[in-house]
């Protein structure tokens, strides 16, 4: 078993990184920052954090939803 987190840098696919500012650990700017920068497929794509605790979905679900539509429609490439 690898230990996690191990291989970030294989993810080579297109990924944003949408999180909570309230959220207490994914939500950091440390996080942000470590986890799109040692993914490959993080480069470039628009993280943003907003304004939801842990429980996203459910705070700002039509925001995110929002979010997660236009990520989408960005990428042709992922066949959507």
């Amino acid at each position: 078993m690898r230990p996690p987190g191990r291989r970030r840098d294989a993810f080579k696919k297109s990924l944003v990184f949408l999180a909570g500012e309230d959220e207490q650990v994914m939500g950091a700017q440390e996080n942000l920052h470590f986890l799109t920068s040692s993914m490959p497929g993080a480069q470039g794509q628009p993280h943003e954090p907003f304004h939801a605790g842990h429980f996203i979905q459910e705070e700002r679900g039509n925001i995110l939803t929002d979010k997660v539509i236009r990520f989408l429609e960005a990428k042709p490439e992922l066949g959507l």
